[in-house]
């Protein structure tokens, strides 16, 4: 009932805003003696007790006032080597002037030697509820990508494998003017190579995030502003091998004419990964202890090919058409052979196999969008969005594993397969604008989602037949939202209220579970920022945030292609709410610090858990026994060392106490760990830069264990050609070390795993990028779907 009400407020709104009886005065201005059109003079346009309206003619020398109640008025002509020219006149909305009126100003007689004004313009400001970069006032935009620049962005970092980090975690979102697209869900870290930085306005970071999002990513938002004055044709076409990953090449066109603008980009990815090595050691504890060694490689191949498309269309200056399509193919071939060994307590070998796997994953996807978005006249800040998405993923998982039994292990294959996926359908109404100084936005939203996944297994010389499964889940989301923002003098507020409301139904087919539940969840958000001085900002933020599970975390599908290590989703998880507080201090002159402090706490959090079987098998799922605080001190400092070098730097320090209960065993673990990277930016010449860095993270503690530090290497260098259209750039990874290995722990109640991973880490990438065309006038978009309150899946290494 709720949604049909706000639904009717705002139709009531939009009509009487539409309803107001309103005229149109149009004008040319011409030079005196010549007769001849004068553009970009400032048009001032003032009625008494009433903002004053001000333009710039066009070229042509025309102009148009639009939505003019009747009255007297005032009007101001001032350009450049012109006098000023003042006039009154009286005008009747009933009966508008229909025949421009000409003016005609007068030359001063003289003219004006140039004026250079130099400013210093602050790189990054604080907001109530976030941290804006300027990259436009940074010199580095004009000829880097955005993945360069995001380092120099407070509390964004770059690790070893150039995977973006906020404030240490890829726990987060990316959005363009607010909303999801494809280019970035699919992998941010390559659209962001490809985003020219000259084309974007200001990057904000958004570390508590309003009422108006969904429950994001734990670590926040990252929302990319593009600049609103291009327009034209530009393409970027990008060729590039690294000795790591592959091959491929990227292409992006950009064009607008008229009313209509058209965004196409596709890539294609040809990946041939070098050979990790696997060293694994499972030891059992009691009487019939038994040490499990797991020794081998697995390698990796396969390709990627996205596509999106955007299509706007400018119906005229109040009404906006948007609508875009993506489609993605990826696909990635695994092979591997590996000998497990296991040794009881007197040294004797109990058994001995040789373990050859191939395995091969397909994921097919795409989504549809469309949105409509309407201005109101004489409110240039008014704003009401209506946007619908249609999502799907169809994942296919095959899997062939043979064993070769080397003494008391019998010969056996096996093929399981998993086939599973999303469908989603998101409605979304929004509302924003402003009642006297204070911004609003409101709206509604409903997310319908249905998982499926089916499950196929079949193992030759077993005893016993595998259970096939099948799962169907559906996860429905009605919200609600209303923010407010507020700026007094030095203060700035920011609070709202978010209502949600979950429903979720499971049918469990192979056992016959049948799931059904309800979640109602009020979500409050409110922060404050104080100006201390021209300099110094603080700031201080709460809100709370539901991460719900995705269909990875949910897939009942067992996945057997370890014989001794055996994962699986959980059906039956449930969402996990955390609670976010922080405080913040920055200082952004031509040195800038911005320091923050956080505490993060939450219950029934969704976690992994790990079990050792009878059958000396372990199991790992996911359930809602996680208990969490976390305490967080992130700094930044931008120090220019020169006009031609400077220094970023990012750390992050964190204690996390962590507790939960897996069957009658209470499982804790608690530690300080943290992350940093130290960046040099080095341009002997215009067209020549060298940036080298160096990445440190540390130990990291979790439920059942702790993983690995590790330290990396980097030196990026790029040089630009034909009047900056193209750019070479070579990457050398890691130069110091050729290989890099990651090492976990993982203990039970009667168990420890320690589980070692190499791989070549010292690569190098290079790049060829051309540029052709030039952008004046920016295609404009509507706000979309945006759908960012999932857990997000681990990221690839």
């Amino acid at each position: 009932m709720k949604p049909l009400i706000l639904l009717f407020l705002l139709m009531l709104t939009v009509s009487m805003l539409k309803a107001q009886h309103t005229g149109v005065y149009r004008g040319q201005v011409l030079d005196s003696a010549t007769h001849q059109p004068v553009g970009y003079v400032t048009i001032i346009l003032a009625q008494i007790s009433k903002p004053e309206q001000k333009k710039l003619t066009k070229g042509d020398g025309s102009f148009l006032f639009e939505n003019l109640s009747s009255g007297n008025y005032q009007l101001t002509l001032v350009a450049l080597g012109y006098r000023p020219l003042r006039t009154g006149f009286h005008f009747s909305a009933e009966l508008p002037n229909v025949v421009p009126i000409t003016f005609l100003i007068s030359n001063k007689g003289y003219t004006l030697n140039e004026v250079t004004i130099k400013s210093a313009i602050p790189l990054v400001r604080q907001e109530p509820d976030k941290m804006i970069y300027d990259i436009q006032s940074d010199p580095d935009s004009k000829t880097d990508n955005m993945l360069q620049m995001m380092q120099k962005v407070p509390f964004l970092t770059l690790d070893g494998e150039d995977r973006l980090l906020l404030k240490g975690s890829t726990d987060f979102k990316v959005l363009i003017d607010g909303r999801s697209t494809g280019m970035m869900a699919r992998n941010a870290n390559d659209a962001l190579r490809m985003l020219r930085a000259s084309t974007i306005k200001q990057v904000e970071v958004i570390t508590v995030s309003s009422a108006k999002y969904d429950s994001e990513g734990a670590a926040g938002i990252i929302n990319i502003i593009t600049r609103k004055n291009l327009a034209g044709l530009m393409s970027y076409n990008l060729l590039h091998a690294n000795t790591r990953i592959g091959r491929g090449f990227e292409s992006s066109v950009t064009a607008k004419k008229d009313r209509l603008g058209l965004y196409v980009w596709s890539g294609y990815w040809n990946h041939d990964l070098n050979a990790n090595r696997i060293n694994n050691l499972r030891s059992n504890f009691g009487p019939a202890s038994l040490s499990v060694r797991q020794e081998g490689w697995n390698k990796s191949d396969g390709f990627d090919f996205p596509v999106i498309a955007e299509l706007s269309y400018e119906i005229d200056s109040l009404n906006l058409l948007n609508a875009s399509i993506s489609t993605t193919k990826d696909v990635v071939h695994n092979s591997g052979e590996q000998l497990f060994t296991a040794i009881d307590q007197a040294s004797a070998t109990q058994y001995r196999f040789n373990l050859d796997n191939i395995n091969t994953t397909s994921v097919n996807s795409y989504d549809i969008g469309l949105n409509y978005q309407l201005g109101f006249r004489n409110k240039k800040n008014t704003l009401l969005t209506l946007a619908y998405k249609f999502s799907r993923s169809a994942n296919e998982f095959k899997d062939e594993s043979a064993y070769l039994g080397l003494s008391n292990y019998p010969d056996q294959q096996l093929l399981q397969e998993n086939k599973y996926g999303t469908d989603e359908h998101t409605i979304q109404l929004d509302f924003s604008g402003s009642i006297s100084k204070v911004k609003f936005e409101t709206g509604a939203k409903l997310i319908m989602r249905d998982y499926f996944s089916t499950d196929n297994y079949n193992m030759s010389g077993a005893p016993v037949g595998l259970i096939n499964d099948e799962l169907t889940y559906q996860q429905h989301i009605l919200g609600l939202y209303h923010s407010y923002r507020y700026n007094y003098k030095k203060w700035g507020l920011s609070a709202g209220l978010r209502l949600e409301q979950t429903l979720i139904g499971a049918n469990f087919i192979s056992n016959g579970t049948l799931l059904d539940k309800t979640f109602l969840n009020l979500i409050p958000s409110t922060s404050i920022s104080y100006r201390i001085s021209t300099a110094w900002n603080s700031s201080l933020a709460y809100t709370q945030r539901i991460q719900r599970p995705a269909i990875w975390q949910l897939n009942p599908f067992v996945n057997q292609n370890n014989p001794l290590y055996y994962t699986f989703g959980n059906p039956e998880l449930r969402p996990a709410l955390f609670h976010v507080a922080e405080i913040g201090l920055s200082r952004f002159k031509k040195t800038s610090y911005a320091f923050n402090v956080s505490y993060t706490f939450a219950r029934n959090t969704i976690q992994s858990i790990a079990y050792l079987g009878a059958d000396q098998i372990t199991r790992a799922s996911y359930e809602n026994i996680g208990k969490s605080d976390q305490f967080a001190f992130n700094s930044n400092l931008g120090q220019p060392l020169g006009k031609k070098l400077s220094l970023n730097a990012n750390f992050r320090l964190q204690y996390l106490n962590i507790e939960g209960r897996a069957g009658a065993t209470t499982l804790r673990n608690s530690g300080f760990f943290g992350n940093g990277n130290i960046g040099l930016a080095f341009r002997p010449t215009a067209n020549l830069r060298i940036t080298p860095s160096v990445i440190m993270n540390s130990s990291q503690p979790n439920l059942q264990g702790r993983t690995s530090g590790n330290i990396f290497s980097m030196m990026n260098i790029q040089q630009l050609f034909l009047q900056k259209k193209m750019n070479i750039s070579l990457h050398v990874y890691n130069p110091l070390a050729k290989f890099f290995s990651a090492n976990s722990t993982v203990t039970g109640a009667d168990f420890i795993q320690q589980n070692t991973l190499s791989r070549v880490q010292r690569g190098v990438y290079m790049g060829v990028n051309y540029t052709f065309g030039q952008l004046k006038e920016r295609v404009k978009k509507t706000k979309a779907v945006n759908n960012d309150d999932l857990v997000a899946p681990p990221r690839e290494n």
